[in-house]
């Protein structure tokens, strides 16, 4: 809204809690009679109208051709990791499609199987946050802590279906994909999670720091028993 000129917008589509509805349809409507509030449900439904028109290629309408529609992920996208810990991949509000990847070394000597777990949130223990999906990656390569490694990748397309892809260090490919199932979570759910993540900002700091510190303090006592 800030910054906007009056000729290039027609309309507003006013999204979010209900509860910043009435404000913000006050200050919109002193900006000018040329502006048209929509309802969250319609907006909705015309957002999706032309996300469909423009995925399609605009068939039969310059107009559509032309639109831009940005979307995001609600939420951040991550693996759990040592301490319980969710390692971020992709953070929220991330333009979609888009594709990250981050290279895990393995945490035990002589590894044969590890389990790996997708999470969607903003909190720092796993268990705060909301579980999409866990699947095995097998027959790793026996090594010391720390040789194998594992490149987790996440693909998201525009559409928002997460692809999961786990390559190990042989080379060796799988993937698992991730579409809107009951796992994912509602809008209200969405706006939840985000106000307890601020709210508990200040814990969360806390507890990854003391995860560091206790890994630090595991990989200096295995080094030590090593030499």
């Amino acid at each position: 809204m800030a910054g906007s000129k009056r000729k290039w917008r027609s309309s507003r589509g006013l999204m979010g809690g209900e509860r910043y509805r009435g404000k913000t349809t006050e200050r919109i409507v002193r900006l000018g009679d040329w502006v048209d509030l929509h309802e969250a449900s319609s907006t909705v439904a015309y957002g999706e109208a032309v996300q469909a028109a423009i995925l399609g290629g605009g068939i039969g309408n310059k107009k559509a051709r032309d639109l831009v529609l940005v979307n995001v992920t609600p939420l951040s996208l991550g693996v759990r990791t040592m301490g319980e810990v969710v390692t971020i991949l992709i953070p929220r509000n991330t333009t979609i499609p888009t594709k990250k990847e981050k290279v895990f070394n393995t945490t035990m000597d002589n590894p044969t199987v590890a389990e790996i777990q997708v999470y969607e949130g903003e909190r720092a223990r796993s268990k705060d946050n909301n579980l999409l999906c866990s699947f095995e990656m097998c027959d790793i390569l026996p090594g010391p802590k720390g040789v194998a490694k594992i490149i987790i990748c996440f693909d998201i397309d525009a559409i928002g279906i997460l692809n999961a892809l786990k390559v190990k260090s042989t080379g060796q490919e799988n993937k698992i994909t991730i579409t809107c199932n009951k796992r994912r979570l509602a809008k209200e759910e969405i706006e939840r999670i985000i106000e307890e993540a601020e709210r508990y900002k200040f814990e969360d700091e806390q507890h990854r720091k003391k995860v560091k510190a206790k890994i630090a303090l595991e990989d200096y006592t295995y080094s030590i028993r090593k030499t």
